[in-house]
Order: C-alpha cells, then structure tokens, then sequence
C-alpha cells in the first residue's frame, strides 16, 4: 500500500521476531493483504549484542525453513546446532565425572542457534522489499478496540519528526514483547503458576568451549563426540534449582545465561556481571575460572521473569504473539515454537 494509506487489512505492532516473522509469512501466503508494521526501533540492530531467544528446536526451526522460507538463509547465516545437550550431577569436580546427556552426531532434522540481532536485520530488510508499510521509528501512543465490524485505530508518533499519525485496520496484532500493549489495555495480564524464577545473561566475544573446560588427555571423553562438536550443542549445566547455558552465535560471540528458582538461589545473588561471576564460582566453579577476565558485552538480568494472559486471541480480531501474549521462560527454544503456533 502506498505510505499515505491510513487503512490496512492488518497493522503489527512490533517488529521483533514474531511481528516480522508474520509479516513475511502474511506477505507469502495472502499476497493481496495490505498490512502495516509499527516498530520503535529503527535499523540497523545491534548484531550481537541484542535479544536472548538463540536455541530452537525442530518445530520452531521448521517453521522458519519452510513457512517462511529461510531455509537457505539459515545453513548459510546461522550455526546450525547439535541438539540440546545436558551435564547433570556434582557442578564442583570435573565436568568429564557429570553424566551427559546430548547427541553424539549432528541430527537429520536440522535446527539452529539464532543470531538474533543478525536475524531480525535480516528479516526487516526482507519485509522491506514487500509492498508492506514498515515505519520504523513509530512509538505507538494508543490503540483503540472495536467490537463487531467497526476498524481498530492505532495512533503513534515518530521519534524523530514528532509528527502524529493514524491507522485503522480489521485486524490488530501485538507483537511488542514485553510491553504488552493489548494485554494491558484490557487488563488481560496473568500471574504464572509454578515457582518463580529468575534469569541473568551475557554475551561474551569470541568462542566459550564446554570442550575447553575437560583435559586433551581425556581422550575418551572427547571422542564420545567426534570433532569438538559439543560446542555446537545448546549446552546446560545443571545444578539443584538452576541450570547455565552457552549457546554459540555467528557473529562470534558465544551467549552465557543463569536461570535459577528463585526461592533457592535469589536474583540478587547475580543480578550484576559481577555478581554472576561470584555465583558461577560457587555454583559451576570450572565454568567461572575459564570465564575469568573475559569483558562481557552485554548484560541483562530479570527477576521473576514468567507472565500469562487470559486470552491471546479474539473473535473482535485482535491477538497478542511472541511475548506480548506469554512467556514461559529463558529456555527460549519452545519461545521460537509459540511464535510459530500463534503466527
């Protein structure tokens, strides 16, 4: 549609992987929707200093390749991953003494560890080859919902001119994560249940090996996966009430994470790079000393990190995906799979 059309089949609020993901879906599947996509941020992303969310699984990879028809891009642009892959046990002798469970070869079913700051750079220019109007830079001031047949409404300004603008569409998606923006308005929002948990994370530069972590001379541990091939895994070390993760990324940069609950290990306990530090030295002493003078960077910490809605979806055609709808938690692989499902 041309830029000074303020009617839409559909506007998505939020481009981060689930609103511009359904904008390349809606752009191969119904061509003739005419669709808007409102987003804060403007390009270029940061590549590697972005968004948690690296690890998929077979569902949430399969939508990708095949749905959105990023096959090709993935196996040239992403790592493809080795499964997910867990060190379980005593977290302060030897990690080679942890019994492991992960595979031992790459899988016929291919997933990937996503670059997420390289991916949603990717897909923005993607979208902006398509007839969809994508203003970039558009902080959305309110949103007005309508029963029946009646448009929705979106007003939003642009960061940079101020100038306001209006829009109506039939149908109103959320995607802008967190900030929940239908969810809130409605007064939708739930607490999750279960025990609340906490998360921490950093990207490092360079390459963090769990491989690098066991002896050379431990030669029969090394060889139980032919070619150093544990680092391509979505690795976990797990302890009572926590588990830390590595993924690593294209962009050379390997992401570390701590997710704990929260009634045995407080987030105040690693809120801080320091003080994630001093908690992987008590907790995964071995992991601590390899990271040891390494400048991470970037930090992020979450304290009771999980929520949940009422609804997600309305017959008034509105809907709320990714993280504007809920969020389990940190192990972001089945995140990848709602956006699939929800999309």
């Amino acid at each position: 549609m041309p830029e000074n059309t303020s009617s839409y089949d559909v506007i998505i609020c939020g481009a981060g992987l689930a609103g511009l993901a359904l904008a390349r879906q809606l752009h191969l599947e119904q061509p003739d929707l005419s669709v808007a996509l409102l987003d804060q941020q403007t390009s270029p992303l940061p590549e590697a200093a972005w968004k948690v969310g690296e690890s998929t699984v077979e569902f949430g990879a399969h939508y990708l390749a095949e749905n959105l028809q990023l096959g090709d891009y993935l196996d040239a642009s992403q790592l493809k991953k080795m499964g997910l892959r867990f060190f379980i046990g005593a977290s302060q002798g030897s990690l080679e003494t942890r019994p492991e469970i992960g595979l031992s070869e790459f899988a016929p079913i291919n997933t990937y560890q996503l670059d997420r700051g390289k991916l949603e750079n990717d897909l923005r220019k993607m979208v902006e080859n398509t007839e969809a109007f994508f203003a970039q830079g558009a902080r959305i001031t309110s949103v007005e919902i309508n029963p029946d047949e009646e448009p929705h409404r979106v007003l939003y300004t642009h960061r940079v001119t101020k100038e306001e603008h209006e829009l109506q569409c039939r149908w109103l998606v959320d995607a802008t994560g967190r900030r929940r923006l239908v969810q809130r308005k409605l007064g939708l929002g739930r607490e999750a249940k279960g025990y609340p948990c906490s998360s921490a994370w950093f990207r490092l530069p360079g390459r963090v090996d769990v491989g690098d972590l066991v002896p050379s001379e431990k030669t029969a541990w090394h060889e139980r996966v032919p070619g150093g091939n544990r680092f391509y895994s979505t690795n976990h070390l797990c302890g009572e009430g926590y588990w830390v993760w590595l993924i690593p990324l294209s962009s050379n940069v390997t992401s570390v994470g701590i997710v704990t609950r929260e009634d045995m290990h407080p987030f105040e306990e690693y809120r801080t790079y320091e003080k994630a530090l001093q908690w992987l030295g008590e907790n995964e002493p071995c992991l601590a000393q390899y990271l040891e003078g390494q400048e991470p960077i970037d930090f992020l910490a979450m304290k009771q990190y999980s929520y949940s809605s009422e609804r997600i979806f309305s017959a008034d055609r509105w809907c709320c995906i990714g993280e504007a709808g809920v969020f389990a938690d940190p192990f972001y692989s089945p995140g990848t799979d709602f956006i699939a499902i929800a999309n």
